[in-house]
């Protein structure tokens, strides 16, 4: 499980809580160790959970990465002031690296390519109800899915249930089992995706797209394998599970620059 904690795990506590809380518990004393188990036992299950993830250094970060988990990476980045381009410091990097990358194994996009084509339909309704290219879609549709139309975009979750992995409990509205195309929607609409233009701009796709993975690799000195695998720009180091990283593990999965870079976009 990643560092979404699934409602599952609590709901049982939180039900005995407001039972020995009820007008039916007479004994105070009774109602008190109660709390007290509950209280020790959800520390243990925070303390579980939030050692295994990487949490943000400093304050700032720390209350951005909270503001996401809660109301979404949308919101969040409207409340800390940031946009859908990039920084300007980050744009030469960008321009740079997509016109220096190179293919190295080119057996990694065979499957991803096979897969994606013949779908292109599907595609193209999310692409007219949210403005993302079908290539962007397609190309996430095989990081997150493997290309899965019975999984949300967000994560690969199950489209029977809401998600659990990070982002959780998505789509908010509607139930289960949710259409692919609807989930996809929900995943643009929560990233704030919908609507944008300049897609065509390499640095301002680039970013968006890997800015919709998380930024965190920058943090470990390395580029994103979730775009960079596959290519000369990648050699080791990957998030195995949200939130923790493994600077021994390899990505075996094909980039997402060189998807876009083999389907001919901003070519």
């Amino acid at each position: 499980m990643g560092r979404a904690i699934s409602a599952m795990t609590i709901k049982p506590l939180l039900d005995y809580i407001k039972s020995i809380h009820n007008e039916h518990s007479t004994d105070s004393w009774m109602r008190w160790i109660g709390s007290i188990v509950i209280a020790v036992i959800l520390a243990i299950v925070m303390h579980s959970w939030l050692a295994h993830i990487d949490l943000p250094a400093n304050l700032s970060d720390f209350l951005k990465w909270l503001v996401s988990l809660i109301f979404g990476a949308g919101t969040a980045r409207k409340i800390f002031g940031e946009t859908s381009t990039p920084p300007n410091t980050m744009i030469p990097d960008y321009i740079a690296l997509w016109g220096s990358m190179q293919i190295t194994n080119i057996n990694l996009f065979a499957e991803p390519l096979d897969l994606i084509n013949g779908n292109e339909d599907r595609y193209f309704a999310v692409l007219s109800k949210s403005g993302v290219p079908w290539q962007v879609i397609a190309a996430l549709r095989y990081r997150e899915a493997s290309c899965n139309f019975h999984c949300h975009l967000h994560n690969g979750d199950p489209l029977t249930e809401r998600t659990t992995h990070v982002p959780s409990g998505r789509p908010m509205l509607g139930s289960p089992p949710f259409g692919w195309e609807d989930s996809a929607l929900d995943a643009f609409a929560f990233d704030s995706l919908v609507g944008l233009t300049k897609w065509g701009n390499v640095a301002t796709c680039l970013y968006r797209i890997e800015r919709y993975n998380g930024l965190g690799y920058r943090g470990h000195g390395i580029l994103s394998p979730y775009f960079r695998s596959g290519s000369n720009h990648y050699t080791v180091g990957k998030y195995t599970d949200d939130g923790h990283f493994d600077p021994n593990q390899i990505d075996h999965q094909a980039g997402i620059a060189g998807i876009l870079k083999l389907l001919n976009f901003m070519a």
